[in-house]
C-alpha cells in the first residue's frame, strides 16, 4: 500500500506534515474511529479526514483547524471533534496533501492551535 502526504491535527499538539499508510484502516486507526471526508478547500482540492461520530465518541474539540475563509474555505461545521487530518484527492482517491497548500495550511494551522490553546 502507498502512503500520503498529510496534514495531522492532533488534539494534544502542534499540527505537523507526516506521511500514512493510504488505507482505510490506517485512517481510522489515526483518527480513532470512521472517517468522514469533508472537502474544505479546491484548486486544487483540500479534504479534512475527521471521526464521524466525534459527537458520540466525546471527543475533544479540535483547536488546530485554521480559518481558511479568505482561501474561499468550504468548512461547513465550523468545528471538528477529535484528531484529524488534510490531504488531496485524486479521482476518487486519497492523495498528498497539495504542495500548493501544505506551507499556508501548516502555518494557519500552527497558528490555530497556539491561539485556542491559551
Amino acid at each position: 500500500m502507498s502512503k500520503i502526504r498529510i496534514l495531522a491535527l492532533p488534539v494534544d499538539r502542534e499540527p505537523y506534515i507526516t506521511n500514512i499508510e493510504n488505507s482505510l484502516r490506517n485512517m481510522q486507526n489515526f483518527i480513532g474511529g470512521y472517517i468522514e471526508a469533508e472537502t474544505i478547500l479546491q484548486d486544487p482540492e483540500v479534504v479534512l479526514i475527521c471521526d464521524e461520530e466525534g459527537v458520540l465518541n466525546n471527543r475533544a474539540l479540535n483547536p488546530s483547524l485554521p480559518d481558511l475563509d479568505e482561501y474561499g474555505g468550504l468548512l461547513n461545521s465550523g468545528f471538528v471533534l477529535g484528531d484529524c487530518f488534510l490531504c488531496g484527492v485524486d479521482g476518487e482517491e486519497f492523495a498528498d496533501l497539495p504542495d500548493e497548500w501544505k506551507d499556508v495550511l501548516l502555518k494557519r494551522a500552527k497558528e490555530a492551535y497556539r491561539e485556542n490553546r491559551k
